[in-house]
């Protein structure tokens, strides 16, 4: 797995991108995820994810697409609260999907 990161050096902002491929197989799917991040204010991170994906490289269309709209609050030190909204976008064909993801991160 290559992951690249880039941040502007004038701002809180930066873009990932994260590549997997798996060093011992063929390369039978593919993935991509970017994300963008601001701090809006110390303790909260607003962002704007899209994840691609293509299950099987033969299968033509077969593609999907995941927007993220979230936010990461740290309201006390050791404690980050992440909630994002996510729509899932399949192949053509089949109906978008929504959820929402909420995680607590706690560490010492």
């Amino acid at each position: 797995m290559v992951t690249a990161i880039c941040r502007s050096p004038t701002s809180s902002s930066s873009i990932s991108a994260v590549f997997s491929v798996p060093a011992d197989a063929e390369l039978i799917s593919r993935r991509f995820n970017q994300e963008i991040d601001w701090v809006a204010y110390n303790g909260v991170i607003l962002l704007l994810a899209h994840d691609w994906s293509d299950p099987d490289r033969e299968i033509v269309d077969d593609e999907d697409h995941r927007l993220q709209l979230g936010m990461q609050l740290s309201p006390i030190t050791g404690v980050t609260v992440d909630g994002r909204f996510r729509v899932l976008m399949p192949a053509t064909g089949k109906a978008a999907d929504t959820d929402l993801f909420i995680q607590v991160h706690l560490w010492q």
